[in-house]
């Protein structure tokens, strides 16, 4: 959904608020993955040796089985990142 400036009018103030948290989100989402580039690209600048290209494109690793407490705890840092509720069962 995106925000039109003709919608302005038609916000409320608690709306246009989470709109402008939004934009705030995705712009500091945006700078962190440019430093985050600018680093890496750093990194394979000033590397002696590099490695062979094909090598690293389309590389997958085999997929691997994942216990029940290896995919709860990925369950809680995903809500974690995400800001989620944590709910006990029955609640």
């Amino acid at each position: 959904m995106g925000f039109a400036i003709g919608d302005f009018w038609d916000t409320t103030p608690y709306e246009f608020s989470i709109i402008a948290e939004g934009y705030a989100e995705r712009k500091q989402q945006d700078y962190d993955l440019a430093i985050t580039q600018a680093y890496l690209t750093s990194r394979w600048v000033w590397a002696k040796k590099l490695p062979d290209l094909k090598k690293l494109i389309g590389k997958k690793g085999p997929k691997k089985a994942m216990t029940d407490d290896q995919m709860m705890k990925m369950c809680m840092a995903l809500n974690k990142l995400y800001r989620g509720e944590v709910k006990e069962n029955g609640n």
